[in-house]
């Protein structure tokens, strides 16, 4: 019966035990560099996964992010000799809910930044507008270079009939974007619609205080209202 009791334990204790997940997150190193770490990663019992997340501002060139009871000292010396082998630097560790990334107790962070790149800027996924006259919208930047604009034009002739409640009618608007490192940002959708944005850091005020924030700043006057709302990103809401 003990032996029994034994074996179940050991058969809970084995299915309970994760496989360990690395994100390899790049910015700025070529292909080739990031293969030859992969070469050395993809031998280790883990599952690999490359992101495009960006990588935030406070981390060093080299770093890794992990939940904090997960800590393998086995598995970290592997993926620092990994890192060494491909040239890379020794990481530096971070808290695991550090720039709103977050990893669970099988999962790995590794965040590499070409520092020979200076202003080096990753588009966001997402940007959204704040306090427009004309709509609501939120803009998403695909890694294939296009993008899709869902935006509620508001209708300033609806809003005094109270029996309406179609204030909102959703649409979107999709193209290709560009983004230059002089901080231009260029929107041109498939009915030829150019809108370009100018980007700047500043603060904005949240339920939280102030935040550092992104603004992309319209820079032509578009007959296309929507395309004339400022678009944010504000960080640490």
């Amino acid at each position: 019966m003990k032996l029994q009791l034994l074996l179940v334990a050991t058969l809970l204790l084995t299915a309970c035990q994760q496989r360990p997940h690395i994100y390899i997150t790049n910015q700025g190193y070529s292909d080739e560099q990031v293969n030859r770490l992969l070469d050395s990663i993809n031998k280790l019992d883990a599952d690999i996964t490359v992101t495009d997340l960006s990588i935030p501002e406070e981390f060093s060139d080299t770093a890794i992010l992990m939940h904090p009871v997960s800590y393998d000292p086995v598995l970290l010396a592997q993926i620092e000799r990994a890192l060494l082998e491909a040239q890379f630097t020794m990481p530096d560790y971070y808290p695991f809910a550090k720039g709103l990334h977050f990893y669970n107790q099988s999962s790995v962070g590794v965040y590499l930044r070409n520092p020979a790149l200076t202003n080096y800027y990753k588009m966001p996924r997402y940007l959204r507008t704040q306090h427009c006259n004309w709509a609501d919208a939120t803009a998403a930047f695909l890694p294939n270079g296009q993008f899709v604009f869902e935006y509620e034009l508001i209708n300033q002739s609806k809003k005094s009939d109270k029996n309406k409640e179609d204030d909102f009618d959703l649409q979107k608007l999709e193209g290709e974007w560009s983004f230059a490192n002089n901080g231009q940002l260029q929107l041109k959708s498939e009915l030829q619609t150019i809108q370009r944005y100018l980007l700047s850091h500043a603060e904005r005020d949240t339920f939280f205080g102030m935040r550092p924030a992104d603004i992309f700043t319209p820079q032509l006057q578009s007959d296309k209202l929507f395309l004339n709302c400022e678009l944010v990103i504000i960080y640490g809401e």
